[in-house]
């Protein structure tokens, strides 16, 4: 028998209220709280559609999922006006915006970056192991995986302590990361969570070459180990593996550099770089992958290989030969461009043009970078076509639709060599530009770029400082001034954005046993947002007349405009210092 009481009585013992319309209350206030949180949600993404799509990027993409669940999670969500304002700040007082990242502090440099499916979000492969995706107009991290704390935690893969050399989207829209780390492990990502989809151990060497289908079922990868390996990214299983058989050109030489040609399930080549200085040509098919040919890079070993989109200028990059695999006199590395159509016989007809890589960009032989082409990238600028290499220290710019109109191949070397040797203007970099001295040039040791990435009319750098630049390449058809005034002309890119890396406080000590390159701080490294927008808010605030906040916490009564002035009249004579005083 139910009690006597409250509508929540129980009735032969069901823990059911007595009263129908107690459950109905319930059901109406839940479906309530669904409809208020269900329109709060849609009110949110359709105002950050808008202001997304003005921002140049979509809201709604697979790896842009991160952050908008971060903002409509947010208390306080004028922190994003208020870092919009101030970005809009520092665009006028420097030309750029500068931003501070905890990425950059504990991962180190920037060895590897992909961008996305538009021109605002890049991820990044730090050298220490942590990847993490970056927008750059927000200013903001969308999401970071594979570091220590993650790792500590389970969740950033079983084996996640070599470093990350090799990235590459896949899907359509984006959604999916593959990575290749140095301990020969490929690991797919789905950047809607983010979350670690497969992993699997596919060389026994690091990954040195990493491309995907346009579907992102498959994923072809190369390695140290001398193999080539198609994987199937649904079931994590290797479909084809081969490697030059014994006594045949390429035996037991390690790769470096991959591109792909076609469909990966169907019919496709394969460029593979090799450390003797080669570029061997493979072909896939129904019956497995086979050698096709062999392109000679005259003693300079494959880095970074990028066919373009009219699928017959193969761009390479080159740095010295490995002296150990390579009977050729090792060169300084540097630019080289064929036509895949030309395939077959020797491999030298297929050589369009050629860029011998200066010793180093800089004036000062002191400021030393590696030799060679330590990475490249191809852009698209006013429908042109730009190979961008970094090339001693600096970043060249070839222009692949002149240098691909020359008659016959031919050698542009720095001036100062002896040697004599044809010369083609054509050949000649469209521009050469140092992205270091400006800003990250004041070190010692001194830094130099390291990685390099391309979206539209973007270049993203990054450095050994460590830090990450956003630059813009402007149109030809830009003009400053009038036609009777023509202003200087515009340099190759234009700064757009930094990241740089947060520096903990003076006196705070790193976590036990992170050193410098610490992956994380202690929860007292640095302020929070709200403490750091709270304390710019002091900072306004002592600025004007006011009361220590003491002195109106001992104030008897109630607090009226008269006394705050008496009060301000009293602390001054008392000598009490007006920047000292906050306003209740």
């Amino acid at each position: 028998r139910g009690a006597m009481g409250a509508g929540a009585s129980l009735v032969g013992g069901k823990d059911e209220p007595a009263l129908v319309t107690v459950e109905e209350v319930r059901t109406a206030r839940e479906r309530d709280q669904y409809r208020i949180a269900y329109k709060r949600s849609e009110e949110f993404l359709d105002r950050e559609r808008g202001l997304c799509g003005v921002a140049g990027y979509l809201s709604s993409s697979p790896y842009h999922r991160p952050l908008m669940k971060d903002k409509m999670e947010r208390s306080l969500g004028c922190l994003d006006d208020v870092a919009n304002s101030y970005s809009h700040d520092q665009r006028r007082s420097t030309g750029h915006t500068e931003v501070v990242q905890r990425a950059l502090t504990g991962g180190g440099a920037v060895r590897a970056m992909c961008t996305l499916g538009d021109t605002a979000a890049v991820a990044c492969a730090s050298e220490g192991g942590p990847v993490w995706v970056y927008n750059w107009r927000e200013g903001e991290v969308v999401s970071q995986f594979r570091g220590a704390a993650d790792c500590a935690a389970g969740k950033g893969g079983p084996h996640c302590e070599g470093s990350v050399r090799r990235l590459a989207a896949l899907g359509e829209d984006k959604s999916f990361l593959a990575t290749g780390d140095t301990n020969g492990y490929l690991a797919l990502w789905d950047l809607a969570g983010p979350a670690l989809a497969s992993e699997a151990h596919v060389h026994q060497g690091a990954i040195t070459g990493l491309r995907g289908d346009r579907n992102g079922g498959l994923v072809a990868t190369t390695s140290e180990d001398t193999y080539i390996l198609v994987s199937d990214t649904a079931t994590n299983s290797g479909l084809v593996r081969a490697r030059p058989e014994s006594g045949t050109c390429g035996h037991n030489i390690p790769n470096s550099a991959l591109e792909v040609a076609g469909d990966l399930a169907r019919s496709a080549q394969l460029f593979v770089g090799g450390a003797d200085g080669k570029l061997r040509v493979w072909t896939k098919d129904d019956s497995g992958v086979k050698r096709h040919s062999t392109l000679s890079c005259a003693g300079g070993q494959p880095t970074e290989c990028w066919l373009a989109h009219d699928g017959w200028r193969l761009a390479v990059a080159t740095a010295p030969a490995d002296a150990l695999f390579c009977p050729e006199p090792a060169r300084g590395g540097g630019f080289r461009l064929f036509d895949v159509r030309k395939l077959g016989g020797d491999g030298t007809s297929c050589l369009v043009a050629e860029y011998v890589s200066p010793t180093t960009h800089r004036e000062d032989p002191s400021l030393w970078t590696p030799p060679g082409a330590l990475d490249m990238v191809l852009a698209e600028r006013s429908g042109t076509t730009f190979a961008l290499c970094l090339l001693g220290g600096g970043v060249y710019g070839f222009d692949l639709d002149r240098a691909a109109g020359l008659s016959k191949p031919g050698v542009r070397r720095p001036k100062g060599e002896d040697e004599a040797v044809e010369t083609n203007a054509g050949l000649a970099p469209a521009f050469d530009f140092d992205v270091v001295a400006e800003h990250d040039g004041a070190y010692s040791p001194p830094h130099y770029p390291c990685s390099i990435a391309a979206a539209g009319s973007f270049v993203f750098t990054a450095t050994t400082a460590p830090s990450l630049g956003v630059w813009r390449q402007p149109s030809e058809s830009e003009r400053f001034g009038h036609n009777s005034f023509v202003g200087p002309a515009k340099p190759p890119l234009v700064l757009r954005s930094r990241c740089l890396p947060w520096q903990p406080p003076e006196g705070v000590a790193l976590e036990p046993g992170c050193g410098a390159k610490a992956a994380h701080f202690n929860a007292l490294a640095g302020p929070t947002a709200l403490q750091a927008v709270m304390q710019a808010l002091e900072t306004d605030r002592s600025r004007h007349r006011g009361l220590m906040a003491k002195d109106i916490g001992s104030w008897p009564g109630p607090l009226r405009p008269e006394d705050l002035v008496r009060g301000v009249t009293k602390a001054q004579e008392d000598g009490a210092p007006v920047h000292d005083m906050v306003l209740a």
